[in-house]
């Protein structure tokens, strides 16, 4: 998980912060002059972005409507988001009926603030 998470907020402008409030629904493919989410039309498209439009941070979501974008992904990103999504779903097998999905791309079985550490003490 924490590869994906990495990858995501180096390569493609999307802040930490926003990357723990992102949503399945707010990966996209671009198909048929629209953006759809890759959880319905998968990720094998030309163009794939993500919508920010959350932020995670102490204070609760920090977005506002004008702070909102769409940002383009590098095909590094979009490789480590489907590596993610199948991850996420072995997960939630493994985990059955106690499997609660909230739809986050970067969900974890504690609270956030673990991935900030977890990220703080493998740079070293």
């Amino acid at each position: 998980m924490l590869e994906a998470y990495i990858v995501v907020s180096l390569l493609s402008g999307v802040r930490t912060e926003e990357a723990r409030a992102l949503w399945w629904d707010h990966v996209v493919a671009w198909v048929d002059d629209q953006w759809e989410p890759v959880s319905e039309a998968g990720f094998d498209h030309e163009r794939v972005a993500v919508f920010v439009w959350r932020a995670d941070r102490a204070g609760g979501d920090t977005k506002t409507p004008k702070s909102r974008r769409t940002l383009a992904l590098p095909r590094r990103c979009v490789e480590a988001l489907r590596e993610q999504r199948v991850r996420q779903a072995k997960e939630r097998l493994v985990a059955g009926p106690s499997w609660k999905d909230h739809g986050l791309v970067f969900a974890s079985t504690v609270e956030h603030r673990w991935m900030i550490t977890m990220c703080v003490a493998s740079s070293g």
